[in-house]
């Protein structure tokens, strides 16, 4: 008996914690669709005292944006390669294949742009787990979303040392934010 009781009074509490995290999953969804806050606000008190899905959406929403700037990367260097090698050359298996110019830039923007990506997405999911957001953390996440965007157009163009400076603006938010999140 003490077996089955203490298997149902579990069953209940995983039951409990699932209901939590279906209303802040609620919450989170009716938030992003920018519905109004009594809304937000039905769903919302399972998750007080917790990371609300509210106060985490500029951090969420500037990170898809960067998502979005990536991804524009990529079309434009797929575009600029087509122009230079042709779809042929690159429908095939693309071994050895040297892109030069614009198309070769944006190539090596893309990469760095990934890996950028990389090393700011845990920052951002630090920050926001360790509830230290603040206007200077939100400002740095835009502030890097703009020196990257910078990034991809000077890397575009070949202006090679404000590539650089808008490439280090871009790395010290990154580091900004991981230092904000561990306290330092």
């Amino acid at each position: 008996m003490g077996k089955v009781l203490a298997h149902s009074i579990n069953l209940r509490a995983e039951a409990s914690i699932s209901s939590i995290l279906s209303r802040c999953v609620v919450a989170h969804v009716l938030g992003i669709l920018r519905l109004p806050s009594e809304h937000v606000d039905a769903y919302t008190p399972a998750c007080r005292g917790r990371v609300t899905f509210r106060r985490l959406q500029p951090f969420f929403y500037t990170g898809s944006l960067y998502g979005v700037l990536v991804l524009a990367t990529v079309l434009a260097q797929v575009l600029a390669a087509l122009l230079q090698v042709g779809l042929p050359t690159l429908a095939g298996n693309r071994e050895a294949l040297l892109l030069t110019g614009v198309a070769g830039r944006l190539e090596r923007s893309v990469n760095n742009a990934v890996v950028a990506l990389a090393m700011v997405a845990p920052a951002v999911f630090a920050v926001t787990l360790t509830q230290t957001t603040s206007a200077h953390t939100a400002s740095a996440v835009l502030v890097f979303l703009i020196a990257r965007l910078a990034y991809a157009v000077i890397y575009a163009f070949g202006i090679p040392y404000l590539r650089t400076l808008t490439w280090l603006v871009g790395f010290g938010c990154t580091l900004f934010l991981y230092t904000a999140a561990l306290g330092v």
